[in-house]
């Protein structure tokens, strides 16, 4: 397989939920009607025997159930051995940080709390898919030629530094970086270089693609380093043929 094929699978406007309770695909089908959403839900006892490789969903959800911490981890390290590049949301009714950064490690890439009534998990869901920071079939394209980032309407003109920590991000396992990897890419001593420098680069190109786009594409990885939210900046170009 080519490799760009392999890390920019091309995807459907589809969503595929993965929770214990068969219902709730049924009410989030319901709630997403309006938004001409689709959904499809794939149940935990065939969750094995399915083939992620092939899925072309955008968007994957994990809803565990109340006790199963482990089981919805597990599910959630399932996904990502198979696919690196839908965009994993992981919806649970409570969440201490110990939990959420076991389901970040296991490749989820956003972890959200729930409400626990059902007019809420509805008013909860569709301003989740009316974000463009979870649910976005337009993302601005990186194009390292002409230095910027651009959708239909849109441009933001970027330097040279930025388009590499882009495009960098763009291809890591995880699409995350460290501080040390942004160092070398930015050409700091890694032995001496002040840390504020890599906070303040990213901060910056954070704030400017925010203002123009509207969406929060980079995520700090506590004491590690950052993270681009899948399937929120596209490739170039190039990357497709």
């Amino acid at each position: 397989m080519d490799v760009f094929a392999a890390l920019f699978h091309p995807l459907e406007p589809r969503l595929l939920m993965l929770c214990s309770d068969t219902s709730r695909t049924d009410s989030l089908e319901r709630y997403l009607q309006d938004l001409s959403l689709p959904v499809e839900g794939l149940q935990p006892e065939l969750q094995p025997a399915y083939d992620y490789e092939k899925s072309r969903h955008k968007v994957i959800l994990v809803e565990p159930g109340r006790g199963e911490r482990q089981k919805g981890v597990r599910w959630v390290d399932d996904i990502r051995r198979g696919n690196s590049w839908a965009s994993i949301l992981v919806a649970l009714t409570g969440a201490d940080a110990a939990i959420r950064q076991d389901y970040q490690q296991a490749g989820a890439d956003h972890v959200l709390r729930l409400p626990s009534t059902e007019p809420a998990r509805e008013t909860f869901y569709v301003e989740l898919f009316q974000n463009p920071d979870y649910w976005n079939l337009t993302p601005p394209v990186v194009d390292p030629a002409r230095l910027c980032l651009e959708d239909e309407t849109r441009r933001l003109d970027l330097t040279f530094a930025q388009v590499q920590v882009v495009l960098a991000l763009l291809y890591a396992p995880h699409h995350q970086l460290s501080f040390d990897d942004l160092a070398q890419l930015l050409g700091l001593n890694l032995r001496t270089y002040d840390m504020r420098v890599v906070e303040k680069f990213v901060s910056r190109l954070r704030s400017s693609i925010r203002q123009v786009f509207g969406t929060n594409v980079i995520q700090s990885v506590r004491g590690s380093g950052y993270r681009l939210n899948r399937g929120c900046i596209s490739p170039p170009p190039s990357a497709f043929h």
